[in-house]
Order: C-alpha cells, then structure tokens, then sequence
C-alpha cells in the first residue's frame, strides 16, 4: 500500500501557504500582509469559539 499523508487540517500547514496569501492579495487588489493578518484573525477566533468561548463581534 501506498504511504498516503493526511492533508493538513488548516491552510497555513500547506507548503504554498505564502503563494496562497499572495494570490488572494493579488486578486482582490489588497496588501498580501493584510490577507495573512486577517486568516489569523480568523483562525483565532475560530480556535476560541471550539474552546467553547461564546462571543459577537460589534
């Protein structure tokens, strides 16, 4: 059989991540540090509401 590897479980474990921030910025005609900033942001809320947190952004 085949040695087969899971895929990563989030975007920033792929090897292209950067290329990946990059395209997006490029796309959407935004600094590609802003896209990087804002996957972080979102991977952290992400994190904090499986941690059971409840929370509302305003």
């Amino acid at each position: 059989m085949a040695n087969r590897r899971m895929p990563p479980e989030y975007l920033h474990q792929l090897d292209d991540f950067p290329d990946l921030i990059r395209i997006v910025g490029d796309a959407l005609s935004i600094d590609p540090v802003l896209v990087e900033k804002d996957y972080w942001i979102m991977h952290s809320l992400s994190g904090l509401q499986r941690m059971g947190w409840s929370f509302q952004l305003k």
